[in-house]
């Protein structure tokens, strides 16, 4: 926001747009994943199959973190 101001000025409808406008060009320049890649996501989309309850929402990932950086701000104290 701070590099294209005028980004500020969209609406969340128009960012989002924009986002995945961008997410698919810059995809195409990437090029396709490899074959390990592609195994290893594979291998992830089945492990949350068998197993949803053992995924973690962003949620509470930001409030493990959270509570992670104030036991070490309390520990280097």
């Amino acid at each position: 926001m701070e590099t294209i101001p005028a980004i500020q000025a969209l609406s969340v409808e128009e960012k989002l747009l924009l986002a995945g406008e961008i997410w698919r060009e810059a995809s195409a320049a990437v090029g396709p994943i490899s074959s390990e890649t592609a195994a290893l996501l594979d291998e992830r989309i089945a492990a949350y199959r068998d197993r949803p309850q053992d995924v973690l929402t962003t949620e509470q990932v930001t409030e493990n973190l959270r509570h992670l950086k104030e036991r070490l701000v309390v520990r280097q104290k």
